[in-house]
């Protein structure tokens, strides 16, 4: 039974029962068939695998519920057709008989695009000319219900580049994978592979991004003047880990001047508008909750800065907490022994008043008692290493001693890349990429560690599976090209949609001859794969984008949002050894 008879599948007992009994005289004779159709949409912007070769033409009959071809050939498909027009001369088997006429639009390899049919009444001896068919997208994506664009909404400096991605759900909200998807976009100019280049002047630009079959997606970016910046970030409950919505965001000059407010949206996140590049403090308050700060958020020009995300306490808990952790060598993971902490309100403060201070035992442990509810900077140094920093919260309750500070040793000529996150997921992987002696790309991760002393003279010294990190990656000698750094969601390498990432508060230290020389924040967005960075020398050049990627292995394969001519790329998560 042919794609059409399925897709007609509740007429077909009706037309089969015509076409078994056609009528009560039996005068077979020569018929005409003027099979018009009407041609399918241009596929040219979707890639090059999509392009229709030929046009299979059948008419069949169906006998005793067994179709019976009467014409089966195929044509070639000239895209400059505006419709198909044929004459077809078909044998009937009575002097009135009803036929099936069935078009597959196909690729040079058979693939089928897009299919018509319809039912006909011929008329021994007479021509019959039934109304165009209209086709209908049969490839690759076509139960795609809901498209949706990544990242949504960005912010994008005039002039600068942006690759997009998509996330395609059937009806029952199941992942579609192989989807091909094309672009458009209201000014600047976008490539077929879904990359903008934002135009010269601030705005915005509508992104459309639709399937053969029409789904679609739109997106606003918001195009700021060049020598702009923005802040980003999200507002959580510290306790739940949860957006909060309707947090009252103030950013603060260097003077302590008011430049923006805000309100977080349903997730808990905010993106200031335009601002010059500098220092900046957040100050973030909602009732019900204890107020806090985000000091030090340096923003720089040409787009948005995604910050660390602040987690506010609730209040009405009373008492006090112990704060505690080990503080960490980043390439080894050891206890650090001797180390002078300190704890500080609000997040990312590295100076101001000192809230106490305590030292490290000899396998590295610290803990600060009866800490009063809110969010707290814990910073640790040590002679040998740089200073590290990280957020915690006292709830007023007994709470797990995990505040964990990380440090990297200084010295050397060597780049050293830190990943860090919270408790969820357990398992995020760093990823490095860069210029092998073979003139492709080595990838260090935990399936392949890399070595330190010999080509590619980089290593993937720490690698942890039950939370919060260090994830530790060295380049030992440095290359000339591009390294690309990533951390990818392993734990939900399969989902699609997620946003355990998103959520996960991982940030991504680059430190260079021992200095820290950036930090990242995972951006507030969808996806399994973050790629954060690309360094080249001493040029690191952010990227900060989200894509999902199920593979492990692939990681090297693409930056984010890349696509193989036009279509989204899919793949089945692997397992760890």
């Amino acid at each position: 039974m042919s794609r059409f008879l399925r897709i007609l599948a509740v007429a077909l007992p009706l037309l089969a029962a015509c076409a078994e009994s056609p009528t009560d005289e039996v005068n077979p004779g020569l018929a005409a068939i003027a099979v018009r159709a009407v041609a399918p949409p241009a596929l040219s912007q979707f890639g090059s695998s999509l392009a229709i070769e030929q046009v299979r033409v059948r008419v069949y009959r169906v006998v005793n519920d067994i179709s019976q071809d009467v014409v089966n050939r195929v044509v070639p498909w000239n895209p400059n057709n505006a419709s198909i027009n044929l004459s077809l001369n078909v044998v009937t088997q009575a002097s009135s008989e009803q036929l099936f006429v069935d078009l597959s639009y196909e690729t040079a390899t058979g693939q089928v695009l897009f299919v018509a049919g319809q039912v006909v009444t011929v008329q021994a001896g007479q021509a019959v000319s039934p109304p165009p068919l209209q086709p209908f997208y049969t490839g690759p994506g076509n139960n795609v219900a809901i498209l949706t664009i990544t990242p949504a909404n960005p912010t994008l400096a005039a002039g600068d580049t942006l690759t997009f991605g998509v996330t395609a759900l059937d009806s029952s909200q199941a992942p579609v994978a192989g989807v091909y998807v094309s672009w458009s976009a209201s000014a600047g100019t976008m490539s077929a592979l879904g990359r903008l280049r934002a135009p010269t002047s601030a705005g915005s630009v509508q992104v459309v991004a639709r399937t053969p079959n029409g789904t679609a997606d739109t997106t606003t970016v918001t195009v700021i003047p060049a020598n702009a910046a923005v802040v980003a970030g999200r507002v959580v409950d510290a306790s739940s880990g949860l957006g909060l919505a309707g947090a009252q965001v103030i950013v603060l000059d260097s003077q302590g001047n008011a430049v923006d407010t805000l309100t977080t949206a349903s997730d808990g996140s905010y993106t200031s508008g335009p601002l010059t590049p500098g220092t900046y403090r957040v100050s973030v308050g909602l009732q019900g909750f204890v107020s806090t700060d985000l000091f030090n958020a340096t923003l720089g020009s040409g787009g948005a800065t995604t910050v660390a995300t602040i987690p506010l306490v609730p209040q009405g808990r009373g008492g006090s907490t112990t704060l505690g952790g080990t503080v960490r060598d980043a390439s080894t993971n050891g206890g650090l022994p001797g180390a002078t902490v300190e704890l500080r309100a609000g997040v990312n403060a590295a100076g101001g008043t000192v809230v106490a201070t305590t030292t490290s035992d000899s396998l590295g442990f610290y803990f600060f008692p009866g800490v009063a509810v809110g969010t707290y900077t814990v910073t640790a140094s040590v002679i040998g290493f740089t200073t590290g920093s990280r957020t915690a919260v006292s709830l007023g309750v007994t709470q797990p001693l995990t505040d964990d500070v990380i440090l990297s040793a200084t010295g050397g000529g060597m780049a050293r890349i830190v990943l860090t996150w919270g408790a969820t997921p357990q398992d995020l992987d760093a990823h490095l990429t860069g210029p092998d002696t073979a003139g492709t790309r080595f990838h260090v991760y935990y399936s392949d560690q890399g070595i330190s002393d010999a080509p590619p003279f980089a290593s993937l010294d720490v690698d942890d599976t039950d939370g919060n990190g260090p994830e530790t990656i060295t380049i030992w000698q440095q290359a000339s090209g591009v390294y690309r750094f990533s951390a990818h969601d392993y734990d939900n390498a399969g989902s699609n949609p997620s946003t355990a990432l998103a959520g996960s508060a991982a940030r991504v230290e680059l430190y260079i001859g021992g200095n820290l020389v950036q930090t990242f924040f995972v951006p507030n967005q969808a996806g399994t794969l973050w790629t954060v960075f690309e360094l080249n020398g001493t040029q690191v050049t952010p990227i900060n984008a989200m894509s999902y990627e199920a593979n492990s292995d692939a990681v090297t394969l693409r930056r984010p949002g890349a696509t193989t001519d036009g279509r989204t790329i899919a793949r089945d998560a692997t397992t760890k050894p």
